[in-house]
C-alpha cells in the first residue's frame, strides 16, 4: 500500500531538499578534480571500447558513479558543462 512507501519517500524528499539547498553557491573542492579527470578517462576508454580493468584504475579507491557523472558533464562542455549540470 501507499502507506508503506510514504515514510521512505518523505525521508528521501527531505534528504534531497537538504542537499539541493544553496546548490548554486557550491564550488569545486580539492578532490573533485581527480573525479573529473577520472570521469573523462572512463568515458574516453568506454567510447574507444577499452573495457579492460587497467583502463579504469584512475582513482580506483573510490566508487565509480560520481566519476562517471563528472565524465558525462565533461562531455557536455568541460568544466563549464559540469557547472551547468550541477545547477
Amino acid at each position: 500500500p501507499w502507506r508503506d512507501a510514504a515514510l521512505p519517500l518523505a525521508v528521501a524528499l527531505v534528504a534531497f531538499l537538504a542537499r539541493a539547498w544553496n546548490l548554486d553557491e557550491a564550488d569545486i573542492h580539492w578532490d573533485e578534480g581527480a573525479y573529473f579527470k577520472a570521469g573523462q578517462l572512463f568515458w574516453r576508454n568506454a567510447m574507444l571500447g577499452d573495457w579492460t580493468p587497467a583502463s579504469f584504475r584512475w582513482n580506483a579507491e573510490h566508487p565509480p558513479l560520481a566519476k562517471w557523472l563528472y565524465g558525462l558533464a565533461a562531455l557536455a562542455g568541460g568544466a563549464l558543462g559540469a557547472g551547468a549540470l550541477a545547477r
